[in-house]
């Protein structure tokens, strides 16, 4: 995370700076009728957790390779919202987390001594911008006093709708009461909803926007790798620092926070437009018991 987060040692990950994504949603203007049919589809998403065990093998007193393997909470899902009526979405893993816990969300290089180095921004989760999906969970936060939360973190265009509804009616019929919901909201406030939703959710009301420091910065080999424990870590040239820290503030960690019972309106990645509910924030009921948010959704 950025400021104030630990980092976990990680071997490096090797890949090509990340840069800003040009795809942003496409804008629409377009007036909305009140959805008259429902196709109301449901998803689960686990808190994104790359944390990977690691078992240094020594040969000779001498270190000879490090296995490593998943911790039993690893997540590194997240959720994309259907391109059709015919779809319910995908979970997409986040390939650049496959080997490493953590990526470099800027980096520039620099030389000492003959030796080629590079100075890094690390994060364990991608920017808004850089998100391989739509939505992913940031964090989940039981056994709080007002009830369970999560936040999560958006790629597309995001405005609340409401808060605290309930979709629990006695019979359980959840679908059917979230389909009703969404019948009901009038076609002047879906023109209204589309009207002011915000890349990232960045004014909601829930909303966190955090920004990176010093502490979040590495040095890394010329593989792109952590540098080994007998190697000395160079300083990093302050105005190199400060152009790093520069490059990776440029893009956007926000988070929203969320509670059963609030509704969104979502214009996703591929331009479609969803309305929202957090219907449950829970742990798995079968060990290692992930946290986990469901959220239900129709298009309109």
């Amino acid at each position: 995370m950025k400021t104030g987060t630990i980092l976990i040692g990680a071997a490096g990950f090797c890949m090509t700076l990340l840069t800003a994504c040009n795809c942003d949603p496409p804008t629409q203007t377009r007036t909305y009728a009140q959805v008259s049919a429902c196709n109301v589809r449901e998803a689960t998403i686990t808190e994104f957790h790359p944390d990977l065990l690691r078992d240094t093998i020594l040969v000779n007193q001498e270190i000879d390779r490090i296995d490593q393997q998943p911790d039993t909470l690893y997540s590194i899902h997240v959720f994309e919202f259907p391109a059709s009526q015919q779809q319910t979405g995908n979970l997409p893993n986040d390939s650049r987390f496959v080997n490493t816990d953590e990526i470099a969300v800027a980096k520039e290089a620099f030389s000492v001594g003959g030796l080629n180095f590079f100075a890094a921004v690390m994060d364990r989760l991608p920017a808004n911008e850089d998100l391989s999906g739509d939505l992913l969970v940031s964090s989940v936060n039981l056994n709080n006093v007002g009830g369970n939360t999560a936040t999560l973190r958006f790629f597309g265009d995001l405005q609340r709708h409401s808060d605290n509804v309930n979709f629990l009616p006695v019979d359980n019929e959840v679908a059917l009461d979230f389909c009703n919901y969404v019948r009901d909201i009038p076609s002047a406030r879906l023109d209204d909803l589309s009207a002011n939703a915000e890349r990232f959710g960045l004014t909601d009301a829930g909303s966190t926007i955090s920004s990176y420091s010093a502490a979040s910065m590495a040095v890394l080999d010329e593989e792109c790798s952590r540098l080994a424990p007998s190697v000395t870590v160079p300083t990093i040239p302050a105005a190199l620092q400060t152009e790093v820290l520069r490059l990776a503030n440029e893009k956007s960690a926000v988070d929203i926070e969320v509670r059963i019972g609030d509704v969104f309106f979502y214009r996703a990645r591929n331009g479609r437009e969803f309305i929202m509910a957090i219907v449950d924030i829970r742990a798995g009921t079968l060990p290692p018991d992930k946290e986990r948010v469901t959220i239900m959704f129709n298009e309109i």
